[in-house]
């Protein structure tokens, strides 16, 4: 799986540096998009880390912790590659990492305050996993 998304990027990343060495007018072009996609992806992720921190029987890691890796580390490492380009990191990204610890839980309330509106199947967790996934991986939640 890992190297399925290496690839991805791998991918994207070539694509955006052939446009970007095209000409310079494309810089504020591509900027513009990955500041417009960047954050509505981060909102549509959200869902994501909803379903990671209370959906899943076996967690693996909270959606902090994965937005580290994925975003911050990953994402990190590729936008400093195009800075050369003069591409800088998304707008917001300082909001989307500073949310990466209550996002989920934002969402999964609002999912289940309108549960019977949106006829979606939520439920409180156990006070068991409460007590030890939250407080271990969101400390102080």
């Amino acid at each position: 799986q890992m190297l399925d998304e290496v690839r991805h990027m791998t991918l994207g990343l070539e694509v955006i540096k052939f446009i970007l060495e095209q000409h310079e007018d494309n810089v504020p072009i591509i900027q513009r998009w990955i500041d417009k996609w960047f954050w509505r992806g981060f909102r549509l992720l959200s869902l994501v880390g909803m379903m990671m921190d209370y959906m899943l029987p076996n967690k693996v890691m909270s959606w902090s912790e994965a937005w580290e890796v994925y975003y911050e580390q990953n994402g990190g490492a590729l936008f400093k590659d195009l800075e050369r380009y003069g591409i800088r990191p998304p707008k917001y990204q300082d909001v989307a990492n500073a949310a990466k610890d209550h996002v989920s839980h934002q969402a999964w309330s609002t999912f289940y305050q309108y549960s019977q509106a949106t006829n979606f199947h939520t439920w409180m967790p156990e006070e068991e996993e409460m007590a030890w996934w939250f407080e271990n991986k969101y400390p102080g939640w």
